[in-house]
C-alpha cells in the first residue's frame, strides 16, 4: 500500500481502521539545514526521503499520533530517529499515550531507535 504515512488506513470515516501490533518506520529525520553537510553518497538521495523539517521531526509528530490509531492496546512503535532525537522523541511518543518509551543505540553506540508500547 503507497500513501502519506499511515493516511491509507485513516482515510475512511464510515469504516474504522485496521489494528496493528507493530508500527515500524524509517521516516526522513534529517534537519533541513544539515542536508547539505551530509556525505556525498547520502545527498544523492531525493530530499523526500532526507529531509524532515527544520528540526527533523516533523513527520514524527505526524505519525505518532497516526500510530496510536491503528495499533492495537498495548502495540509496539519502532522508529529510527537521528543520533541527537533521542530526548523529544521520547517525549513525542510518551505525550501520545506510549509507555516504557526507551532508546536503542547502533553499533556506533549512536542512539538510533525509539521504541514505545501503546497504553492498554
Amino acid at each position: 500500500i503507497e500513501g502519506d504515512l499511515l493516511n491509507p488506513f485513516l482515510s475512511s470515516e464510515k469504516v474504522a481502521p485496521p489494528k496493528f501490533d507493530f508500527v515500524i518506520s524509517n521516516p526522513p529525520y534529517i534537519p533541513r539545514k544539515e542536508i547539505n553537510d551530509l556525505p556525498a553518497d547520502v545527498r544523492q538521495e531525493p530530499s523526500l526521503a532526507l529531509d524532515g523539517g527544520l528540526d527533523g521531526l516533523d513527520l514524527y509528530r505526524r505519525l505518532i499520533p497516526q500510530a496510536r490509531r491503528v495499533l492495537r492496546p498495548g502495540g509496539h512503535l519502532f522508529l529510527e530517529i537521528g543520533y541527537n532525537q533521542a530526548e523529544e522523541m521520547v517525549f513525542l511518543c510518551q505525550s501520545n499515550r506510549f509507555s516504557g518509551a526507551r532508546v536503542f543505540q547502533d553499533y556506533a553506540g549512536q542512539d538510533r531507535v525509539v521504541y514505545g508500547r501503546l497504553q492498554e
